[in-house]
């Protein structure tokens, strides 16, 4: 019978990443007492989850939610027009992954936010932009603090020439 006691968090952090599988496995009141900037995650053990800290002070309450909003756009050619990816109030962690499939001969993507924020701005926050004329990718992460009216995406294909393909993924995960 596997070992159930629960190490306190001094003796976790301190614990080489061995025997991760048992730490990651465990429900999340048992993460609950690991500080925010002390936390070391081991890649491998974590995969597909991301982990978050609920509350201000970075103590307590962690959870391995999955992303609030996920978008995947494959064999695309043309811009993507303002699209609401989200529409709850928060803050959120937004990531893109741009990848060009087929190089055209000129041409560039860029990925951008739109949302209003809690002093009543309306921002648009560009998370980079991929040249098409080579097969390559761009992977880009930003936080957002949306007070109301949603988040939106938009993906603006300019001078596009010989035909360059994209894919584009989107996700939102809620932090706050």
């Amino acid at each position: 019978m596997a070992d159930e006691r629960k190490p306190a968090p001094a003796q976790l952090l301190s614990t080489p990443d061995t025997n991760t599988e048992n730490i990651w496995t465990r429900t999340n009141t048992f993460l609950g007492s690991l500080i925010a900037n002390a936390l070391r995650l081991p890649i491998g053990a974590v995969a597909g989850k991301v982990w978050t800290c609920r509350n201000a002070g970075g103590n307590g309450d962690w959870s391995d939610k999955a992303p609030a909003e996920r978008v995947a756009l494959t064999g695309q050619t043309i811009s993507q027009t303002a699209t609401v990816i989200a529409a709850a109030s928060g803050e959120y962690l937004a990531t893109v992954y741009l990848e060009c499939t087929t190089a055209g001969g000129a041409g560039t993507l860029d990925a951008s936010f739109t949302y209003t924020d809690d002093v009543g701005l309306t921002t648009t926050a560009s998370l980079g932009t991929l040249v098409l004329t080579g097969t390559g990718r761009l992977a880009a992460t930003t936080v957002l603090r949306c007070s109301g009216g949603g988040i939106d995406y938009t993906l603006t294909v300019a001078g596009a020439v010989g035909g360059p393909v994209y894919s584009a993924y989107i996700s939102l995960v809620r932090v706050g």
